[in-house]
């Protein structure tokens, strides 16, 4: 009887370390799953960061691209207006006028 008595309590000790054992693992496997997220948010902040500087650069150079774009534009039509307006083939004042305020039309 005593034996038996004696392997019982071997058995529950068994069970008792096993069941430590498999709550240590549970409680590293949780930490490393905690990790392994916090590190996935950090990627994903990170990516989402570099994306929206990209974001702001493109539509900065897209903006400055325009501005030159229309710069240049100008300039052609400030060049083909004086050309023309050095020609004598307006048929009357009132034609030139007209042109000059669609070419300039802030003046």
């Amino acid at each position: 009887m005593k034996e038996i008595l004696r392997k019982v309590e071997e058995i529950r000790n068994k069970i008792k370390e096993i069941q430590k054992c498999q709550k240590n693992d549970l409680e590293n496997l949780e930490s490393k799953f905690e990790n392994a997220l916090q590190e996935d948010m950090r990627e994903i902040e990170e990516k989402l960061k570099e994306i929206k500087n990209q974001q702001n650069v493109g539509e900065r150079r897209e903006t400055i691209i325009h501005k030159i774009q229309q710069s240049q534009v100008n300039k052609e039509l400030q060049n083909e207006w004086e050309s023309q307006r050095k020609c004598t083939h307006y048929k009357s004042k009132t034609t030139q006028n007209i042109c000059d305020a669609i070419i300039h039309p802030n003046n």
